[in-house]
């Protein structure tokens, strides 16, 4: 083997070890970030709050006017929840930033990705199936919610699409 290939060979074998590195760097800051998720949720300031919502949300489909109702009466826990969790688009304040869209970046906007659909499993498979929707069905849900308020660009949607096609039943198995 010339030393020239020998070269190439060097540069290939340290770029893909390089590559890896990084990727572990991400899976790393996935797995922190599944492991702190929603945790203001057990603080005091939070917890009866959200256990009214939780209540609300396992009799009520999401979007349903009780839901929303459950949700204006918790604004105070809510606005304490969002600030503290910057997976929700909520916690981004596109005006302070002069822009139409939140600055959520990919990690957040995994992580948003993956409580929706948590929330989906957890609260819709409680119900008849005659009363649950699908997967996507929850994506469009969610979608419709935040065009009404342009709090997303269309390049993060594309991101949340990529997220819930990974996310499809059967895809995945939990």
């Amino acid at each position: 083997m010339t030393e020239e290939r020998i070269n190439v060979l060097n540069t290939i074998v340290h770029h893909r070890l390089m590559v890896q590195r990084a990727l572990q760097e991400v899976i790393q800051n996935l797995e922190r970030r599944s492991l702190v998720h929603d945790a203001s949720k057990f603080e005091e300031a939070e917890f009866d709050g959200f256990a009214r919502i939780n209540r609300v949300a396992r009799e009520h489909p999401y979007g349903s006017a009780e839901y929303r109702a459950s949700l204006k009466a918790e604004e105070p826990t809510l606005e304490r929840h969002y600030a503290a969790n910057s997976h929700h688009p909520e916690h981004w304040d596109a005006a302070e930033h002069n822009v139409g869209t939140t600055m959520m970046g990919l990690l957040d906007l995994m992580e948003m990705t993956c409580d929706w659909w948590a929330a989906w499993k957890v609260y819709d498979g409680q119900r008849a199936p005659g009363k649950r929707c699908s997967w996507m069905e929850n994506v469009e849900k969610q979608r419709q919610r935040f065009l009404e308020t342009g709090v997303l660009s269309r390049e993060q949607w594309f991101v949340v699409d990529q997220m819930a096609w990974l996310l499809q039943p059967g895809r995945f198995k939990p």
